[in-house]
């Protein structure tokens, strides 16, 4: 909820998100004929599906009776009571319900019902169904596809903790955006315009300060490290839990050395003083050190030096003898929350997503 000057209140509504799969599906021949025969009698009801893009594979044979399945599922969606799937092909496989997960086993409820060989492929499966519109292309006479965007029956439930890097009880986003492509910032003004249809337009601005929607972009290559985005996604709760994000810009340049216990930086002029005022938004400085750790800093006042030169005056003193080049960046770094609820990976491989996300700067 938004007031007139930008001003925000957030709420949260729901305590676990709502999670939809969306793949597509090609058949032909007897398969066609088959999806078609299932729709017609289920579209309506849940579905058991197999998470597609996450599969393990097993080292050994499993015997027929047995309730233990040899894989390492950490850093998986398994679950205990949870189901997973035997997989050789659509006419060879078998569910089972998940009983107790370990570090080296997936217990089952009740003993395999025939032998599976080392090879076999294993996949989550999660209760789902399709919307009340659903599309075929029929390619040819034989040939179809589908794009299914199946919504889970059960909310999804996973850990969110913040972890990692934490400024002043809020946690620091340190994965800086992947570059290949240019990065978008949408600055707005809310602003009322007052037109009469003669003379002059009044215009005034009600927020005093933009409203920054940046756009970021991550490819990310282990399980490991897409679970670690995902807890960091479901510690947001969507729109409702802020985050430091840096900008990972070369903001500010240090133009003179400073002593260990200075705390007035000497800077290239940049208008800190004329324009930022340390106004909420640019307070608070990251400096990259050249090992990649981070140091923060909140600025105090601002004032006038030497011609083409700015001072702003630190919270605390750095310890030790600053030069211009003692850090590879130094960036502004403010407060952000998602833009949206709604959030979209995209699994590429079964080891590669891709997550575009828009951030809204909290000046308040």
């Amino acid at each position: 909820m938004e007031s007139y000057n930008g001003t925000e209140q957030r709420l949260q509504l729901r305590i676990h998100p709502h999670k939809q799969i969306e793949y597509q599906v090609l058949v032909d021949g007897h398969m066609a004929n088959q999806l078609d025969a299932l729709l017609w009698g289920w579209q309506g009801r849940v579905f058991a599906v197999p998470v597609w893009r996450d599969g393990l594979f097993l080292n050994q044979q499993i015997l027929k009776g047995s309730q233990s399945i040899p894989v390492q599922s950490l850093y998986y969606d398994f679950k205990e009571n949870g189901l997973l799937i035997l997989y050789h092909n659509e006419n060879h496989y078998e569910v089972l319900e998940i009983k107790q997960i370990t570090d080296q086993n997936i217990i089952v409820k009740r003993p395999t019902q025939q032998n599976w060989p080392a090879g076999t492929t294993i996949y989550l499966v999660v209760l789902a169904r399709l919307p009340q519109q659903t599309t075929l292309t029929r390619i040819t006479d034989k040939l179809t596809r589908m794009h299914p965007a199946l919504y889970f029956v059960e909310p999804e439930k996973h850990e969110a903790l913040s972890g990692g890097v934490i400024f002043e009880d809020i946690s620091v986003f340190t994965l800086p955006s992947e570059r290949s492509q240019d990065m978008p910032e949408n600055w707005q003004r809310k602003l009322e315009q007052l037109d009469f249809k003669a003379g002059l337009v009044f215009v005034e601005d009600l927020s005093k300060k933009p409203a920054i929607i940046k756009q970021y972009r991550w490819l990310i290559d282990s399980h490991q490290d897409i679970d670690a985005f995902i807890t960091f996604l479901y510690a947001r709760a969507g729109r409702l839990h802020p985050v430091w994000l840096p900008s990972w810009q070369q903001d500010i340049t240090i133009s003179a050395a400073m002593g260990k216990q200075e705390r007035n930086m000497r800077i290239l002029d940049i208008g800190y003083r004329r324009y930022y005022q340390t106004t909420l938004g640019r307070q608070v400085l990251c400096f990259l050190n050249h090992d990649r750790t981070l140091v923060f800093r909140r600025i105090i006042t601002s004032s006038a030096g030497k011609p083409g030169e700015e001072i702003i005056a630190l919270d605390q003193p750095f310890g030790k003898i600053i030069m211009p080049d003692s850090f590879l960046m130094i960036s502004f770094m403010s407060l952000y929350r998602l833009e949206s609820d709604a959030v979209e990976i995209v699994w590429i491989t079964d080891q590669l997503v891709q997550v575009s996300l828009q951030f809204r700067l909290i000046t308040q």
